[in-house]
């Protein structure tokens, strides 16, 4: 819980630095993607899957070892932080929610394994409700609209944009 809190204190700092280098990105890639007719998508999804899975390996890890969490948390902060990143820093192309829920993966760890579970639905609704997830949840989506809907939308079964 404690890793979390500091994870988002640095996300936020680090939110200063990344949106006018976001704005670039967003526009350089977005002509890149435009020109190559979405085919760079495709390496930029695998240079994602290689980053968040051994965030979501470390969370499991931890949620099975839970005296371990806040030291794999504590550890794993800048792993964290390059997913999120890399998230940030790639065009959304549309997809605003399901970039959402990659950016909440990143933010949410120590907490991204459960993050994971519900997003595929396989977590039940009480584990967002009550205890730390639930926390960890309502801090990373606070003020945020795109983020909220998109956890409502988790929460319903709706499909994502």
């Amino acid at each position: 819980m404690r890793a979390n809190k500091v994870l988002i204190v640095i996300i936020s700092i680090l939110s200063f630095f990344l949106l006018p280098i976001q704005l670039i990105t967003t526009f350089l890639l977005g002509i890149v993607v435009h020109i190559t007719f979405g085919i760079i998508l495709f390496p930029l999804s695998i240079i994602w899957v290689v980053l968040s899975f051994p965030l979501i390996c470390l969370s499991w890890l931890s949620s099975k070892v839970i005296w371990l969490r806040n030291i794999i948390g504590f550890l794993g902060i800048p792993w964290a932080i390059i997913v999120y990143t890399f998230t940030v820093l790639v065009p959304a192309m549309g997809e605003l929610e399901n970039r959402a829920t990659k950016i909440m993966l990143a933010e949410s760890f120590p907490f991204s394994w459960e993050f994971w579970q519900f997003q595929l639905d396989k977590l039940p609704i009480e584990a967002i409700k009550y205890g730390y997830f639930g926390e960890v949840i309502i801090r990373i989506s606070k003020g945020d609209q795109l983020k909220q809907r998109t956890i409502n939308k988790l929460i319903n079964g709706d499909q994502l944009d």
